[in-house]
């Protein structure tokens, strides 16, 4: 179960920084229906990527975005996403544990349809002994969700199924 929470926390940073207020960047929302995630993180060698799925909707995926930011539980005193180029970097700082999360995404792609995070973070004191961490995610609209899929729900490697919260 640490390591199905340690996939929710990098996907809902990247998705979080991939799904940027479109107020501040007129970014599209991601298009509704089945994602694929594939995340490598730091620490596991090439080839070990870490896959997701979920099955989003724009209520989900709002959902998503402002939990990644921290809105909810006012865990995140920064959150600052800001056009570079073609691309989006998002600045955070964010409450993880007794740790502070400096943290840096930089987004390349079609956040609609299919996108790149690479997020870079330091944790201050260190989280669960690493000072810092680095993950890149490569997103992608799949197609639609499968029969009976509700929303928000992520399936995770092995086939393990996570609700959203908030949902049955």
């Amino acid at each position: 179960m640490k390591q199905a929470l340690r996939i929710v926390g990098l996907l809902g940073l990247g998705l979080s920084a991939a799904g940027w207020a479109p107020a501040q960047t007129d970014a599209a929302p991601r298009k509704p229906g089945l994602w694929e995630m594939r995340i490598q993180a730091e620490g596991r060698r090439a080839g070990q990527e870490q896959v997701i799925h979920q099955c989003i909707d724009a209520g989900s995926d709002s959902m998503l975005r402002d939990w990644a930011r921290g809105k909810e539980e006012g865990r995140c005193t920064t959150y600052e996403p800001r056009r570079v180029g073609a691309n989006t970097v998002v600045d955070a700082v964010c409450k993880v544990g007794r740790s502070t999360a400096t943290i840096r995404t930089e987004i390349s792609g079609d956040p609609s349809s299919d996108f790149r995070a690479d997020t870079r973070t330091t944790y201050n004191p260190p989280l669960r002994g690493r000072a810092q961490g680095h993950a890149v995610m490569h997103a992608r609209w799949t197609g639609p969700c499968a029969p009976g899929q509700k929303p928000g729900e992520i399936v995770l490697p092995g086939g393990n199924t996570l609700q959203p919260r908030g949902r049955p």
